[in-house]
């Protein structure tokens, strides 16, 4: 939505290009996130690429992690929220770099007994539920 926001702005000011430029890089690097091939895999062969560009854009290994079930802890992530840029990730602490290794299930876990309005709008609206995924952000970190 700020997409459309900000767009309809800059349309108005006439930036229409601008607008169309960088609609169609973000939108590229979402498909290519969201593709089952791992084509950031040879970049993990030369450190100093990796070490740049992982911090800078969301790579697939990188969004896979922010879609993972589980971290390697056995933890619900709470990392990699960045859609294109993942220098804010890298910047607030929020990145985690899989290094190539992808998880072994994809989703969140069901809790049905959640209401649609803390599934939805989490953090604003919290569960009342006890363990729920939804209720304050130490469970994320803490697994409590």
């Amino acid at each position: 939505m700020p997409d459309l926001w900000y767009g309809s702005v800059l349309v108005s000011l006439g930036l229409g290009e601008a607008v169309v430029i960088s609609t169609l890089i973000t939108g590229v690097g979402n498909v290519l996130n969201h593709t089952s091939i791992s084509w950031d895999k040879f970049l993990y062969r030369i450190p100093i690429f990796r070490d740049i560009i992982e911090r800078l854009i969301q790579l697939p290994s990188t969004h896979r992690a922010h879609h993972a079930v589980f971290d390697p802890e056995g933890k619900i992530p709470m990392e990699n929220f960045g859609q294109f840029f993942f220098i804010w990730d890298t910047i607030f602490g929020t990145a985690r770099f899989p290094r190539g290794i992808d998880p072994t299930a994809y989703g969140i876990p069901n809790h049905p007994q959640d209401n649609w309005t803390s599934q939805l709008w989490w953090p604003i609206f919290k569960s009342d539920q006890k363990n729920s995924v939804y209720s304050n952000r130490s469970y994320f970190r803490d697994g409590n």
